[in-house]
């Protein structure tokens, strides 16, 4: 949020630092609900038609990220009338193999989502258990990147 306050009264956030460089948690964001592991089938499609993205994060009560659901893996079962009742949010999970951590790098999170199939990659805490914090999305990455090159540029040409 700050960084866009600071880009929208033409400030660059990004001036001291390559943005490759910077944390996760300056594109984090900390407003993607996740879906509860015990959430019927139902409430997981609610929360698929009320998303932005094609990922959804899972976690348990007490927030530890235990897998994500992809809409790709649950499309074909939408429509299935005794999935309702039988299905949780943990039963449609899989287990996540690309989670970045807090302290970890932009330049980390994009090696992580340019080549996957996953429109965002869900950021935990350092400590264990890992608790949910928020995404990153591979469009928020691909525009800051993106700028700073743009930057650089401009500055090789100067």
């Amino acid at each position: 949020m700050t960084f866009r306050i600071m880009q929208s009264f033409g400030i660059n956030p990004l001036q001291s630092a390559p943005a490759d460089q910077l944390d996760v948690n300056r594109v984090t964001k900390r407003n993607v609900k996740p879906v509860l592991a015990n959430a019927l089938f139902d409430e997981v499609l609610d929360h698929i038609e009320n998303s932005h993205d094609n990922t959804y994060p899972v976690v348990t009560n007490s927030n530890e990220l235990i897998g994500i659901i992809r809409y790709l893996d649950v499309r074909d079962i939408i429509f299935e009338p005794t999935a309702r009742q039988l299905v949780t949010a943990e039963d449609l999970a899989v287990p996540v193999k690309k989670v970045l951590k807090q302290n970890e790098t932009l330049g980390e999170a994009w090696h992580l989502l340019k080549g996957g199939q996953d429109d965002c990659v869900p950021v935990v805490t350092t400590e264990t258990p890992h608790q949910y914090v928020g995404v990153v999305r591979r469009r928020d990455l691909l525009r800051l990147l993106s700028l700073d090159v743009s930057r650089e540029r401009a500055n090789d040409h100067s």
